[in-house]
């Protein structure tokens, strides 16, 4: 599998580092999952873009893409598609981190030769007062 990295510019931001971790590692893991089921070489991209106080990273695969059926329901509780032992917490998980930072993940692309996803947040702090195992209990 390629696992291709850009070369990240400066950003700096108030965040919650083990979290946002977890939410990145999350979407990591769904792309390369899905590229090793590609018809291709195995192929993940990670992009990171600063635009004025916000902050975007942008994970790309070229698996077979996610199933038009399961695109409105993605990121609810317990949601999987093509993994036959995915818990569905992943999307929820990294959505709910992105949230709390201000941001959001969004589903940009999906076909059958790529898809995209991206997790934004902002600079200037978390959305939320509240440490991020408060507010999931």
């Amino acid at each position: 599998m390629s696992i291709t990295v850009d070369e990240f510019p400066p950003a700096e931001a108030d965040i919650d580092a083990r979290n946002l971790e977890s939410a990145v590692f999350n979407l990591l893991l769904n792309a390369c999952q899905a590229a090793a089921r590609s018809t291709h070489v195995p192929e993940v991209k990670v992009h990171l873009t600063e635009v004025d106080e916000r902050i975007y990273v942008t994970i790309l695969d070229n698996g077979p893409g996610i199933p038009a059926s399961v695109r409105r329901t993605l990121f609810d509780l317990f949601v999987t598609a093509g993994k036959p032992n995915g818990t569905g917490l992943g999307l929820t998980l990294a959505r709910r981190v992105a949230e709390e930072h201000g941001g959001s993940v969004r589903l940009e692309e999906s076909n059958r030769e790529r898809t995209v996803f991206t997790l934004s947040l902002t600079k200037s702090g978390r959305a939320s007062s509240k440490p991020a195992e408060e507010s999931a209990n």
